[in-house]
């Protein structure tokens, strides 16, 4: 099931104010020539289709793919308007760095930019499992519709 998330709500703008990236973790738009470098990472950690998809994000003067670097270290990752316009993720975060804020806060930078491009809404898509993580800090709902018709079901 995807989910929605208002952009424009109270609750979007409070967890933009509560953005900490103090804990050592720098979160940056990754640049087109050091694509690979995220690229082999995201396959050693999670996927080759999540790797193909993050790609597509490099196709466009400004990436619209964040990395969070930690000790030198892509640690986490994420990407907007890959899958479709509008839409969010995918989002990674290593297991080793997990519970430390890496992927709100990505979270957070990635549909901050998705707002910037002129968004009043973003797509979290595919999101069920991960629903409870999503709104702990952001005022998602779910698009019901979704679980029956949605875009990933051009998937082969």
């Amino acid at each position: 099931m995807d989910l929605l998330v208002n952009l424009y709500s109270p609750e979007f703008i409070e967890a933009l104010a509560m953005l900490d990236e103090s804990n050592n973790v720098k979160i940056v738009r990754m640049l087109s020539c050091r694509k690979q470098q995220l690229l082999d990472y995201i396959c050693e950690h999670f996927s080759q289709n999540w790797a193909s998809e993050v790609e597509s994000g490099f196709g466009m003067p400004n990436p619209t793919v964040f990395v969070a670097i930690q000790a030198g270290e892509i640690v986490g990752f994420v990407a907007y308007n890959v899958t479709a316009h509008g839409f969010f993720g995918p989002l990674g975060v290593s297991k080793s760095a997990r519970g430390q804020g890496i992927g709100q806060a990505l979270t957070v930078r990635a549909l901050q930019a998705l707002k910037q491009d002129g968004y009043p809404y973003g797509i979290i898509g595919g999101a069920e499992e991960a629903a409870e993580f999503y709104h702990q800090f952001l005022p998602i709902e779910p698009i019901v519709s979704s679980h029956e018709h949605s875009i990933y079901d051009r998937q082969i």
